[in-house]
């Protein structure tokens, strides 16, 4: 075990009560760093700490010394002390070490600040100051009922901004605590807490239960104060569905709010008015200018879903489903029910918005009429074509890298596998595969498909191996796959064979 003196140092260097000139650069404790014995700082450690360095009026230069010592130099002797514990915990302490935690990962935030934005020596000692209040609340706070705690501005503030936008990620014993400091923050006119209510109320959730009247007071002045589209695109809702009114629409008010939204790009805005056009709800009915919005709309938010972006998608999905229908073109309208279907289920793994489950029946109900317009026999297990029009999906916009592999001598002399690879998914998008023959989507960066040729590939690369391609044409001649306008390979008299 190390000498009991050297554990003393330690702790009179953790606790700053040393000669601030112990951290001007020209000294170094090798007997502290050659200990043996750990020794585990306290939260109250931390408050001598920040006390000795208000009293000896240290510089932002002499904290972020100290700091960098405690926190990297020694911090084998004490693991996980000075550093943030990634616990949401620390952000309302209830016990000794989630205060240390938090106070920790406050010092931290002040060292990043003094470090790369700089830091006055006044704005130091107040932040110190907001550190030790931290210990003083949570003494304070013992033995009361979470909802009763004391909190900083500064927790109350990151506490906000961390939960506002999934209140339902709250923990149980702090919602209570959670619902009084966005109350105080709407009483405050603080925007994240007023955010907060509002969304919570639209619906409702486990912090606040639906209030609709609340949910659209609060809308409004979030937009009145922000113009922010999103909060327009909300009350556009709110009055499109009589919220308010008793369920009696508003459309005129609807249509006012939904046309700020659109003018800002907003899908959902952009495919409600669409609604209101088709109808002529709030609006003069024009069934062109909505099929209009909707063409318009169709691939730009395909294109967001195949980035990952399950927002919108499915609505517009739907949406463009029921143009085909009313033109009677069956095997599109399906084919856009099974994208708003698959679309629907990504959203609903990952959100619980609002009215998830009524776009899922309405699409549902549209995937059964569209398929019962369907020839008997389109729907199969598996299928052999000369037409592989899907595979068109995986170059859309972007390189892919194929793979062509003959199989197994069991399988035939004349049949090989084809692999496709979209290479850099996060810049070009996945792709957004549908065959309808098999009620199969997928949204995907492989793919594979057997081919049976009855012609030699023609080949027009040195080496069949890796070969990039972007464009895929289906000719009378056979189907070329290339890149740049440039033939790589041809594929002549060929079944492609995908299902099971």
């Amino acid at each position: 075990m190390g000498d009991t003196k050297d554990v003393e140092v330690l702790k009179a260097l953790i606790r700053f009560d040393i000669d601030k000139k112990r951290f001007d650069g020209s000294e170094k404790d090798e007997a502290v760093l050659n200990l043996e014995e750990i020794y585990r700082p306290t939260y109250k450690d931390i408050v001598m700490a920040c006390e000795n360095m208000i009293e000896k009026n240290v510089d932002a230069d002499t904290f972020l010394r100290w700091y960098k010592f405690v926190s990297d130099d020694i911090s084998d002797y004490y693991a996980d002390t000075f550093i943030n514990a990634f616990d949401s915990n620390i952000l309302w302490p209830g016990n000794d070490i989630e205060t240390r935690f938090g106070m920790t990962d406050e010092l931290l935030d002040l060292a990043n600040g003094v470090e790369y934005r700089g830091v006055s020596t006044d704005e130091l000692e107040a932040y110190l100051k907001q550190i030790i209040k931290i210990a003083e609340n949570y003494e304070s706070n013992k033995n009361k009922p979470a909802e009763e705690w004391i909190l900083t501005n500064a927790q109350r503030e990151t506490i906000l901004l961390m939960y506002s936008d999934n209140p339902d990620t709250v923990i149980e014993s702090r919602i209570p605590l959670f619902r009084r400091i966005v109350e105080e923050g709407c009483e405050e006119g603080n925007l994240e807490a007023m955010k907060c209510k509002a969304y919570s109320c639209y619906g409702g959730n486990r912090i606040y239960e639906c209030n609709w009247d609340t949910s659209r007071d609060l809308f409004v002045r979030l937009f009145e104060e922000t113009e922010e589209p999103g909060y327009a695109n909300t009350l556009g809702y709110i009055y499109y569905y009589g919220r308010c009114n008793y369920g009696e629409p508003e459309y005129d008010i609807a249509f006012k709010y939904f046309a700020i939204g659109a003018a800002h790009g907003l899908i959902e805005s952009m495919y409600k008015m669409s609604d209101m056009f088709s109808k002529g709800k709030g609006c003069i009915k024009s069934v062109s200018a909505s099929d209009e919005i909707i063409n318009n709309l169709y691939e730009d938010a395909r294109s967001q879903f195949c980035f990952g972006k399950d927002a919108s998608f499915a609505d517009v999905a739907l949406r463009k489903a029921g143009i085909y229908m009313r033109k009677e073109e069956y095997i599109k309208a399906f084919c856009c029910y099974l994208e708003a279907e698959y679309a629907i289920n990504e959203r609903m793994k990952k959100s619980s918005f609002f009215g998830n489950k009524k776009v899922l029946n309405s699409i549902v109900s549209g995937l059964k009429d569209a398929k019962s317009k369907l020839d008997r026999d389109f729907i199969c297990g598996y299928i052999e074509t000369r037409n592989p029009v899907w595979l068109k999906e995986l170059v859309s916009g972007r390189t892919v890298i194929v793979n062509i592999s003959k199989l197994d001598k069991s399988y035939g002399d004349n049949r090989y596998l084809m692999s496709f690879e979209i290479p850099n998914p996060d810049k070009t998008g996945s792709a957004l595969l549908v065959i309808p023959e098999l009620e199969y989507v997928e949204r995907l960066v492989n793919f594979e498909c057997e081919i049976v040729t009855y012609e030699n590939i023609e080949y027009y690369v040195e080496n069949p191996k890796d070969m990039l391609i972007n464009s895929i044409d289906i000719t009378q001649d056979g189907i070329i796959f290339g890149f740049d306008d440039n033939p790589v390979f041809i594929i002549r008299d060929t079944l492609f064979c995908v299902g099971e």
